[in-house]
């Protein structure tokens, strides 16, 4: 058939079926309009049968529902119950339950009238009884919402958002080592802003509504305000339900702020961080189920913490550290930062084990806070509380349950030292009974750090039975399932553990556990822990979210916990992950069997530090590390830990004065020394009189070092040696001189290390060489004996030869500062 008929036939059908309709709805018309009024009656007579007398018992029930909800409003202020002290967890079934309550008492009265003989008695007895009792129960609830709100007053009287959120994320912060039982943040209600324009109309009837609106409908029953007064203090004030809980004045400590007066742009950040650990500690003392403080009580000694932790200044740190134990000698949070810093400036044998001698108690108490067995045998001191062979809840009365992050930390630092201690040992190849009893203490250390993170990352793996149907629901839909659940997987270990922090303990601990352990099953740990030839997703190697055996088993065997966490080590990509698992071949390469697989070793090594070196931290830190120092024989591992240099003007106390420098016609920094209107070139670089000694002494150094043929350096060694040598921050000629008549071993093993990193006999007999040379060329130049007749006192440098440049302070204080996990 044509298109064009088949076209035709379509547009006439529909003329046609309307014209038929037409046709026979003339006849039918009186026919529809008796049916669409049967269809009328019969609705009307339904709503009025049916629909009316449910939409009265509707209007009752919500006009119930209201009134209850306002009711547990209400009664949240009575002094009974706005000030409760409840676990959170009771709370939040007091609500659940109490709204269950409210839902249903309205539901239950009618119908309990509606059947009974004797309706208004029955509505109130059985009505009075259920609100009653829903009031009751869901009052407490609300009034113990852990649920708080902040608002941050400037000079200027007006509220600032961003501060106000800065102070919630503090208090949020401050116990962050379990986040099921930390103080909560709520956001803004949704009344925020008209209770704030309210509160500042200076309308009586306006603050009063704004009062109601407060007290009725918002979720938040904490308030903490902060009125800053200057920029150095502020007023506090904590509200739980309407009731002041406290208002306290802060002041920063004037010790701390005097050396600085100009640096005030982050003082607000500090006296928000001190109002924050008021909040916290008010609030902990109200929920006896949070945790996360370690037994500390004094918000002041905690909020001097908090300052001390975002310090940029060294001193500034340390004076609030010292009035934080002043306030509260017993805060292990305290105690741990003080020794924190101390690691940075361990570098030998002795320093690491003063260190970790300091750090046993530490770890000790910390078990007993977390409720576990102390770890090593010893003695307290004064401050500290632990006894040996007996837990806190045994000698409490009570069960402690803080956080067992706190001890992983503490381990993980010694475990850290350890590793540094021991790679000294092994590169002095000393061994006597105070070395194999300090190995025994370190082993059980690691022990229990691997069994302890080991419950852990079982928590924290963990599935309630909610989500694990939740999740099989989800990925049955889904065509890839596994797919689906290690998409889903990593996203919720990345919210329960966004920082990575068991992540890298885990890769810390079996490493650490390979190194020290002596056993039979030692020779399987290391093969297990060499490099894999084909590489593995990390995905498949992290643990599992699963659902806890009903019953705990036994603890596990650290051998058996430790070889997927090998797995998981080999497989991350994470820098510090990276770079301590160089340092781990590095040491592994001594003992590997030549051939492949020490070559196989020693490559996965250096392509790992390659990596690392990404970041300035480690990067700075391979210069010096002993377990890294194990492959110092390596050529290409020297290449790649000595800083490369090209010229004298890469080193640091040039390079600030390059431009002034050329602008006066020196181009060269060893020709400033001979330069003439040394005058005219100290104002041109701004410099104050001992830099610009410093200055010139170092361009009579360099000069020296340059012309200098003894000890057959190359031209990049002698400048090496030039800049570990310049770039000190009391460098002065003069300084130089005292300090090698003094100890002129210690300035050879600088240089040394600075030129060859890890220098072989032959190679230190060179640099010893290159060193007199230098000495006796600058004792000339100066007029100094080298060798006198008679004894005499060396010659104390001036304050302006050691006074230090503050940029080369700052950066090594801030080396110095760097955390260390």
């Amino acid at each position: 058939m044509p298109k064009a008929a088949v076209a035709s036939i379509v547009a006439v059908a529909p003329v046609l079926l309307l014209a038929g309709c037409s046709s026979a709805g003339a006849g039918a018309s009186a026919g529809m309009g008796g049916w669409a009024s049967s269809v009328g009656t019969r609705w009307e007579r339904f709503v009025d049968g049916n629909l009316a007398p449910l939409t009265d018992a509707g209007i009752a029930i919500a006009a119930w529902w209201i009134g209850l909800a306002v009711a547990a409003r209400i009664v949240t202020l009575l002094p009974p119950v706005r000030n409760l002290r409840l676990t959170r967890a009771t709370g939040r079934n007091l609500r659940l339950v109490g709204w269950m309550l409210v839902a249903a008492t309205p539901i239950a009265t009618v119908l309990v009238t509606v059947f009974a003989r004797d309706a208004l008695l029955m509505w109130v007895i059985v009505g009075g009884l259920l609100a009653t009792l829903a009031i009751g129960v869901l009052a407490p609830g609300l009034a113990t919402r852990s649920k708080i709100d902040a608002h941050v007053i400037g000079r200027d009287g007006s509220m600032n958002g961003a501060w106000s959120i800065d102070a919630l994320l503090q208090v949020r912060d401050l116990n962050t080592d379990d986040p099921r039982r930390r103080v909560e943040r709520q956001n803004t209600p949704d009344f925020g802003e008209f209770i704030t324009i309210a509160d500042r109309s200076g309308n009586g009837l306006a603050s009063i509504v704004a009062w109601l609106v407060q007290v009725l409908f918002n979720s938040s029953p904490w308030l903490l305000q902060v009125t800053m007064v200057d920029d150095d203090s502020a007023i506090t004030t904590l509200r739980r339900n309407g009731l002041s809980l406290g208002e306290v004045h802060l002041r920063l400590d004037p010790d701390a702020t005097a050396h600085r007066p100009d640096e005030a742009s982050d003082h607000h950040r500090k006296l928000l961080a001190m109002a924050a650990a008021f909040t916290a500690v008010t609030m902990a003392e109200r929920y006896p189920d949070v945790r996360g403080f370690y037994g500390a009580r004094n918000w002041r000694s905690l909020g001097c913490l908090g300052v001390a932790q975002m310090a940029d200044d060294p001193t500034e740190r340390d004076v609030y550290l010292d009035r934080a134990v002043e306030l509260e000698p017993r805060s292990l949070l305290v105690e741990y930062n003080r020794v924190l810093p101390a690691i940075d400036r361990a570098h030998d044998r002795a320093s690491l084990e003063a260190f970790m001698d300091r750090l046993e108690p530490v770890v000790n108490q910390a078990a007993w806070v977390c409720d576990t067995a102390v770890v090593f045998d010893a003695d307290p001191r004064d401050w500290h509380e632990y006894e040996h062979g007996r837990r806190a809840s045994e000698v409490l009365g009570a069960r402690c349950g803080e956080p067992h992050l706190m001890l992983l930390r503490t381990l993980m630092l010694y475990s850290f030292a350890a590793r540094n201690w021991a790679a000294l040992v092994d590169l002095d190849e000393a061994t006597d009974a105070a070395v194999e009893a300090r190995r025994a203490r370190i082993r059980r250390a690691v022990e229990q750090l691997v069994t302890t993170l080991d419950r852990e990352t079982a928590d924290q793996c963990a599935l309630s039975r909610w989500q694990a149907l939740s999740l099989g629901v989800r990925t049955s839909l889904r065509h890839d399932r596994d797919g689906a659940r290690r998409v889903w997987e990593r996203r919720e270990r990345d919210r329960r553990d966004p920082a990575g922090t068991l992540l890298r303990m885990r890769a810390r601990a079996a490493l650490c556990y390979v190194i020290f352990h002596e056993g039979e099953a030692h020779g399987d740990l290391v093969s297990a822990a060499d490099p894999s030839a084909e590489r593995v997703r990390p995905d498949a190697t992290t643990p599992r979210l699963r659902r806890p055996p009903r019953r705990s088993g036994p603890t596990r065997d650290p051998v058996v916990i430790v070889g997927p966490w090998l797995e998981e080590t080999k497989a991350s990509g994470e820098i510090e992950i990276r770079y301590s698992y160089a340092c781990y071949l590095a040491r592994r390469s001594r003992t590997a069997e030549p051939g492949q697989v020490r070559g196989r070793v020693v490559s996965e090594a250096i392509q790992r530090v390659e990596a690392a070196q990404l970041v300035d931290l480690y990067r700075e830190m391979a210069e010096w590390d002993p377990e890294l120092k194990l492959l110092g024989a390596e050529q290409r591992m020297r290449d790649l830990v000595l800083r490369p240099i090209g010229s004298a003007w890469d080193i640091e106390r040039f390079s600030g004065a390059r431009g002034a420098l050329a602008g006066q016609g020196v181009l060269e920094p060893d020709a400033l020394a001979a330069a003439t209107g040394l005058d005219t070139v100290a104002q041109a670089t701004g410099l104050r009189g001992d830099e610009f000694g410093m200055l010139v002494d170092a361009s009579t150094l360099l000069r020296v070092i340059e012309t200098t043929e003894a000890g057959a350096l190359e031209h990049a060694q002698r400048l090496r040696a030039a800049r570990s040598l310049i770039d000190d921050p009391a460098f002065s000629v003069r300084c130089l001189l005292v300090r090698h008549e003094q100890d002129p071993a210690g300035v050879v093993a600088r240089v040394a290390a600075a030129v060859f990193w890890v220098p072989t006999p032959a190679e230190r007999q060179q640099v010893e060489a290159f060193v007199a040379s230098v000495v006796e060329q600058l004792a000339a130049d100066r007029a100094v004996p080298t060798a006198p007749t008679a004894p005499t006192a060396p010659t104390a440098p001036t304050a302006a030869e050691v006074l230090p440049l503050r940029r080369s302070k700052s950066r090594a204080d801030a080396r110095r500062s760097a955390p260390v996990t």
